[in-house]
């Protein structure tokens, strides 16, 4: 409904400029120049998109003083760019799987003790090590201010105040949980 009304004003004032050249009310001195004209055709053809946005579809080559343009190469690379865009997002998401897959037993334990809220946690082994992978695979994230690092040394801690899970490792906990829960059901069901 928009559409049908701006481009009738703009018809509408498109008919009045030239109904006031014929009638002598605008001077010869106060009329269009070449640049002016070129302004009603480009007028013109918005009020005819705005009327029929299908033709833009068909319109395949534009050539206005000088400047061509070709649609359907532009077109073209828009679906290349996009096929280009989904193969990465699907290479990304295989090598987010391939990381999350080589997470070990203890990381997988970190993640689900955040999940579960047992972090009460004293420093031991490789324990930032563990969260720095942890956090380098997006599953983890530090708290404002908070450093692995910062982590005490021989003092208990608890581990939700210096991170906590991403949605990603929630996802990850919640996927683990579900495959686990599946392999204990199969494990009971055949024994």
């Amino acid at each position: 409904m928009g559409q049908k009304v701006i481009a009738a004003a703009i018809m509408i004032g498109i008919v009045a400029y030239l109904s006031l050249v014929v009638s002598g009310t605008i001077k010869r001195d106060n009329r269009l120049t070449g640049a002016e004209f070129a302004a009603i055709i480009v007028a013109v053809a918005v009020v005819g998109m705005l009327l029929r946005p299908d033709i833009v579809d068909r319109l395949q080559k534009i050539d206005i003083a000088g400047i061509k343009l070709d649609l359907g190469e532009v077109k073209e690379r828009q679906i290349e760019v996009q096929k280009s865009q989904q193969e990465q997002r699907r290479a990304l998401e295989d090598l987010r799987f391939a990381m999350r897959i080589l997470i070990r037993q203890t990381e997988r334990d970190h993640l689900l003790n955040l999940h579960n809220r047992t972090t009460n946690y004293t420093l031991k082994g490789n324990l930032r090590e563990e969260l720095r992978r942890l956090r380098g695979m997006g599953l983890i994230k530090m708290r404002d201010g908070k450093t692995i690092g910062g982590i005490p040394e021989k003092t208990p801690f608890d581990l939700s105040d210096f991170l906590r899970l991403t949605p990603d490792g929630e996802e990850y906990v919640t996927r683990f949980s579900d495959q686990v829960g599946e392999q204990t059901k199969e494990a009971t069901t055949v024994g």
